[in-house]
């Protein structure tokens, strides 16, 4: 139970209210599960949602697509409870995987997810998998980030499909979420969080993909010290291609 305003008739004054999603914590079922799936709960390390548990497959509709080279500008429909629609998807295991989760109040057709995903098929002959769940990231804000839990429980079942039907090298696999897509990731594996500009992250990370823009850089030890000229550039200088990393997430 959420509540957003409260109206005072008698002053006709509006009063927002923007702390009440806790009564949720006490409020509601403490656990869902879901065939196929896993059972959620409300218990620690899950508590960044005040309390709100994941909304429900058919509620949210998660949609992944397969692109190839094959199938550029067409996803192919991929289910995890469907082998027979990565066969017919085009779907090549002895190609490395990306996948793109897009974030809070977005969706799987955002530009940044078909830029990053054509500037890779670009690069190099992969198999990209971009996962739509507009449905439950278009929710105030808690129920969003607990509806993270089951986006990135689908992505693993569809990942060990991958991998157990398909023989996907699990080292070949590149996750990237941005927003709430990088906590998606995280529920799927253990991640590094990149620091860096949040809204323009997507656009830097895309453009690294290409062989035309690099971003290079040198370790400093302070900013005083960068200002000041004093930078650590003998043999220390890294250029930032993270298409030649694999098996890992990256997160915006």
């Amino acid at each position: 139970m959420v509540f957003n305003k409260i109206v005072y008739d008698k002053s006709e004054t509006e009063l927002t209210v923007c702390s009440f999603e806790i009564l949720a914590f006490f409020l509601g079922n403490s656990k869902v599960c879901y065939k196929d799936l896993d059972c959620f709960t409300k218990d620690a390390p899950f508590t960044n949602s005040f309390g709100t548990l994941p909304e429900s497959p058919d509620e949210l509709q998660i949609k992944l697509l397969l692109f190839t080279r094959n199938h550029k500008a067409v996803g192919q429909a991929v289910v995890y409870n469907d082998p027979q629609s990565v066969q017919q998807s085009g779907y090549d295991s002895t190609k490395p995987l990306k996948v793109l989760i897009h974030g809070y109040m977005s969706q799987g057709d955002a530009d940044w997810v078909i830029n990053m995903k054509d500037a890779l098929l670009q690069k190099g002959d992969f198999n990209v998998m971009t996962v739509d769940w507009r449905i439950g990231a278009h929710k105030i804000y808690n129920q969003a980030t607990a509806n993270t839990r089951l986006v990135g429980a689908v992505i693993a079942r569809m990942l060990n499909v991958l991998k157990d039907d398909f023989g996907c090298d699990t080292n070949s696999i590149h996750i990237i979420g941005h927003s709430l897509g990088a906590q998606t990731a995280g529920y799927i594996v253990a991640f590094n969080e990149l620091a860096c500009s949040h809204q323009r992250a997507y656009y830097y990370f895309t453009e690294s993909i290409l062989d035309a823009c690099k971003f290079t850089a040198v370790p400093c030890t302070s900013d005083k010290d960068y200002a000041a000229g004093h930078r650590f550039t003998k043999n220390r200088t890294t250029i930032l291609d993270r298409t030649s990393v694999v098996s890992q997430i990256v997160s915006f």
